[in-house]
């Protein structure tokens, strides 16, 4: 028994060291809206004040109504004088709610202003993040505790710390008071009260416990819900008439989370509701021994009336106090995923010494038995890779699906390191180049290009900010692209807002989306140019016109092309054939075509089917 008292002890006394670090998440507030922090602390200060006052002017009107029977004044003087201590017990009331709703105010003017601040401190965490991180689920898993809990979490800290502050300014006055009545009355209402702040920091403890263990649960959850109420699924949730399905295992999540939750809750206010039963005992406990002080004439009617107002409101004080110091621990705890996931160590790094990407190449880009395998394989998706793209040089990477084709981009754009070899460019390792000068130059174009719900001036501008929306080349691109012509077709053409997500947006198929990534491509205006895929969705035509234009544009520059059509990479000065992560055959198409080796069978596979439809 002994020893589990000891351990609870231990606990609590560690739980309120976590209460007092609460620095990071004050800095937090700070920095996102210091002067109205100060504001909120000066409303504290007078709110934690003003009942003392109000108490004290209460004691004095009692004082005088009860010495009316011996009073020597006249009465109107009498009169006056309670009508005196009534204004300003009144004027201290109305003060009381001027604070309360200046505080309204502040805390509101802090939500917003923190709730930004945090948002943009994800924001840009998250798009600097590697992309290995979006390959883990206990990423996602804490990704979605810091986007829930960070925006407000920081608010309810400095709320607690004003509240806290607040209600200890008045527990030292009615403290005071309470002792001069009877020091042990003041013990007794301190340790009435620790049952219930024991309950809270508890309780904050498997809250916090639930809600990580229940992450998982509540992302598939929502995950449904998307699925659900999204347009990107829309056609197939209907097609396949899997919409109950769904449903009902939202339903079935759901109905855990819930039954978790409220069971938790349940447990929490019958341990608070035994934890109460001391504070009443104490209240009226006092009541009756200031009841009998009184009766024996040791105190006034307004001492009595003082006094157990006095430990009322300080028991209600302490009450407060103590859920505010639970309520700080339950938010340094969910802050922690907020901390974790600011603190995740880049996997690629930037190199202190960094230098800008050589302009122009005159060595070329070498990779040199690169090898790469994603994290928590054991099987290499790239193996052995050695080859070097001469300045200028337009090269064609083919393969079936899985090869390792796109991911040679990444390695080449340093979204991931290799996990052997080394890649050069004019002969400066990849690692040594700064990444913002080496991406700057590297335009690509991704098989799972976005599509942006904004204008289709804005969708080709992304592709390079540097230069303003209505720069020449904007047009030029979507030339280059073959878009030009749709996009004159459309409502208000370059500033038709596109997709159906926001209002009077407009739809494009797979194939104008696809040219529209192409000219976003196309405006970076880079010295390589990478396109994977970049004509699936095309008809034979279009997809012939696009290489055409494309060989033609990019004359002089470097350029890496990823296709499974091998009729569109016959242009190319070389082709690579990756197979099971090596490179398996190079050349060009009259040089492969003569080996009669893997690319020879799979240009004759598709040839055929166009020759037998």
């Amino acid at each position: 028994m002994a020893a589990g008292f000891g351990t609870l002890k231990d606990d609590i006394r560690k739980k309120i060291r976590f209460i007092l670090r609460l620095d990071r998440a004050l800095l937090l507030v700070w920095n996102g809206c210091r002067y109205w922090m100060l504001a909120g602390l000066l409303i504290t200060i007078l709110q934690g004040i003003l009942p003392l006052a109000a108490l004290y002017l209460i004691k004095l009107l009692f004082d005088l109504l009860a010495a009316l029977p011996a009073a020597t004044l006249p009465n109107e003087a009498l009169f006056s004088q309670a009508i005196l201590l009534i204004a300003g017990a009144g004027g201290l009331a109305l003060l009381e709610n001027v604070l309360h709703a200046a505080a309204s105010i502040v805390n509101r003017q802090q939500s917003e202003l923190v709730t930004d601040y945090v948002t943009a401190m994800l924001h840009t965490r998250s798009v600097e993040a590697d992309l290995a991180y979006y390959e883990n689920s206990s990423y996602f898993d804490t990704l979605h505790r810091a986007q829930i809990e960070a925006p407000y979490r920081p608010v309810s800290i400095v709320e607690g710390l004003m509240g806290a502050m607040q209600n200890a300014i008045t527990l030292a006055g009615l403290g005071g008071l309470v002792f001069l009545l009877d020091p042990l009355i003041l013990v007794l209402l301190i340790f009435s009260v620790l049952p219930a702040f024991i309950v809270k920091i508890l309780f904050s403890g498997k809250l916090f416990r639930q809600s990580r263990e229940h992450t998982m649960q509540k992302r598939m959850a929502e995950y449904l819900n998307w699925l659900m109420t999204g347009d990107i699924h829309a056609k197939e949730v209907r097609l396949f008439n899997i919409g109950t399905m769904l449903k009902e295992r939202y339903q079935a999540l759901r109905t855990t989370l819930r039954t978790e939750k409220l069971r938790l809750a349940a447990k929490n206010s019958l341990a608070d509701l035994a934890a109460q039963l001391p504070a009443v005992a104490m209240v009226f406990g006092t009541l009756a021994f200031i009841t009998w002080k009184t009766v024996l004439g040791a105190i006034t009617i307004g001492s009595m009336i003082m006094y157990y107002q006095a430990i009322q409101r300080g028991q209600a004080a302490l009450n407060a106090l103590f859920s505010s110091l639970a309520s700080l621990y339950e938010d340094s705890l969910f802050l922690t995923d907020f901390y974790s996931f600011l603190e995740l160590e880049p996997l690629v790094r930037e190199s202190q010494n960094a230098v800008p990407f050589p302009e122009p190449l005159s060595e070329g880009i070498s990779f040199s038995e690169v090898a790469f395998s994603y994290e928590g394989s054991s099987r290499p998706v790239l193996d052995n890779i050695s080859f070097t793209i001469r300045p200028g040089e337009h090269i064609a990477i083919v393969g079936i699906n899985g090869a390792g084709k796109t991911t040679l981009v990444k390695l080449l754009c340093r979204l991931y390191d290799p996990t052997a070899g080394s890649i050069t460019v004019d002969g400066v390792d990849l690692r040594s180049i700064g990444t913002a000068s080496l991406r700057s130059n590297i335009s690509v174009l991704l098989q799972d290009y976005a599509k942006y719900q904004v204008s289709v001036r804005e969708n080709i501008w992304f592709g390079n900010t540097l230069l303003p929306s209505d720069h020449q080349t904007l047009r030029q691109s979507a030339a280059w692209s073959g878009a030009d012509l749709m996009i004159s077709s459309l409502p208000e053409g370059y500033e038709t807002r596109l997709g159906r997500m926001f209002e009077n947006g407009t739809e494009l198929s797979i194939g104008q989306w696809q040219k529209i990534a192409l000219a976003r491509a196309f405006f970076r205006q880079a010295s390589v140019i990478v396109l994977d895929e970049p004509t699936s969705s095309l008809d034979i035509e279009s997809e012939y016109e696009v290489f055409r234009q494309f060989h033609q544009l990019t004359s002089g520059k470097t350029a890496i092309i990823i296709s499974h059509r091998l009729s569109t990479v016959r242009m190319a000065d070389r082709i690579l054939v990756i197979d099971q992560g090596t490179i398996a055959e190079s050349g060009t198409h009259r040089d492969l075509i003569e080996k009669q080796g893997i690319y020879a069978r799979l240009y004759e596979l598709q040839a055929g089917q166009y020759a037998h439809p």
